[in-house]
């Protein structure tokens, strides 16, 4: 390795511990938890030519679990972190699954209204105002939001809650939003 690749290197490292430092700050990462994807990829009952979209995807364990499972719908991440975003994009590259796109994009710049499902896990506070809001606004008739852990109160449409168990005191819950069908 030449002396002016090593700095190049150092340079480079330098710059992500450092945007990973100030990202750690401000903005924590929870990821979903390994063990709770075979419960999301069984609630998500995803169908051929479904749009799914995980928003904050983080490292994309979500995305790419459910592109294994549904090779016929379509996944996107969406994470505006830098950091994060380069994490998924590679794992997502690395995964070679052909219907899932990793996208650096704040959530409430991306138009959901292709979606099918979204899938959040989002806190309760955030879920209730803005994104709320949002998925009323865009989302077609009958989509379906999947919220890992936390809820949104009074939905207008249909609400299923599913209840899964690890081991031990290790439990989650997941709900289901979805849209009420247009008026006939």
């Amino acid at each position: 390795m030449t002396l002016e690749q090593i700095i190049w290197l150092s340079l480079f490292i330098l710059t992500v511990v450092t945007l990973v430092s100030f990202f750690w700050v401000f903005a924590p990462y929870f990821p979903t938890r390994k063990g709770h994807l075979a419960l999301i990829q069984k609630v998500a009952q995803l169908k051929a030519g479904d749009t799914f979209y995980e928003l904050g995807c983080g490292d994309a364990r979500v995305s790419i679990a459910l592109a294994k499972a549904y090779p016929e719908a379509q996944i996107i991440g969406l994470e505006m972190a830098g950091p994060l975003f380069f994490w998924a994009w590679i794992k997502a590259k690395l995964s070679r699954q052909k219907n899932l796109t990793i996208k650096w994009k704040n959530i409430f710049w991306q138009n959901l209204s292709d979606a099918d499902s979204v899938y959040i896990f989002g806190m309760t506070e955030s879920l209730n105002k803005k994104l709320k809001e949002k998925f009323l606004a865009e989302l077609k008739p009958e989509a379906r939001i999947i919220s890992y852990v936390f809820t949104m109160k009074e939905w207008p449409g249909k609400t299923e809650t599913f209840k899964g168990k690890l081991s031990g005191k290790d439990q989650t819950k997941i709900t289901i939003y979805t849209l009420p069908a247009p008026p006939n």
